[in-house]
């Protein structure tokens, strides 16, 4: 089946391989492989590429000191030198590297929001639970909205298990976006029944913004009648 959500998968198999190859023989190996398919243009030596791909390597690999020390020399936490546009954060979310992932979270200017071309984020594209709950906890801690532009974000793109870590670290489940519609309604207006489902779950108020009358899919109007006396 093919679709941004499978599309995202195979971009993240993708990097998992990368990184693999940059494990078991050098990053030059990787920018070697890059170039061969002809995705290595702004990798040139001299520039800043070589130096977020060594940072994304190093988070995917768990290279922790590799990361700290690549950080202190200036590199770039939130470039995307390639691989779909997966950052140092993804590399480290999706290898469930804690410590590399600790490193990149004390920047106080990461982007925690970043996605790739195919909508994947750091938190969609963690593959361990613990490593979903660090950075969910992360950054309802640390976003300064209280995780509310990741739960929209959530919503708006169907990441349900993105939502269940967000709500489950306490993100407000009735956030509403800057037109004041709630997330149930983004999430309804996108068609996304899992993200309807999680958010009522955790307490997400049908009567708020008029998700009902916002849902144009018949099966999302039957889940949110079940909840909380929906009209």
């Amino acid at each position: 089946m093919d679709g941004p959500g499978a599309r995202a998968a195979a971009a993240a198999l993708r990097a998992d391989a990368l990184v693999d190859l940059s494990r078991e023989a050098s990053d030059e190996a990787v920018l070697a492989a890059l170039a061969a398919c002809g995705e290595a243009s702004d990798l040139a030596p001299g520039g800043r590429g070589p130096e977020a791909l060594a940072l994304c390597l190093a988070a995917g690999r768990g290279d922790a000191c590799a990361v700290e020390r690549l950080l202190r020399a200036g590199a770039d936490a939130d470039a995307a030198p390639c691989f779909g546009g997966m950052t140092a954060l993804m590399f480290a979310a999706r290898s469930a590297h804690p410590q590399a992932l600790e490193l990149l979270l004390l920047r106080p200017d990461v982007c925690l929001h970043a996605t790739t071309r195919e909508g994947a984020t750091a938190l969609s594209l963690c593959r361990g639970e613990a490593t979903r709950r660090m950075l969910a906890h992360a950054i309802a801690d640390r976003s300064g909205d209280g995780g509310r532009y990741a739960l929209l974000q959530a919503c708006c793109l169907g990441h349900g298990c993105s939502l269940r870590a967000l709500l489950a670290a306490k993100v407000d489940p009735n956030h509403a976006d800057e037109r004041g519609r709630s997330a149930l309604a983004v999430a309804a207006l996108r068609r996304h029944v899992e993200a309807c489902e999680v958010l009522l779950a955790y307490g997400a108020d049908p009567r708020g913004v008029s998700a009902l009358q916002a849902a144009p899919d018949a099966t999302i109007q039957t889940v949110l009648r079940l909840y909380h006396g929906a009209p």
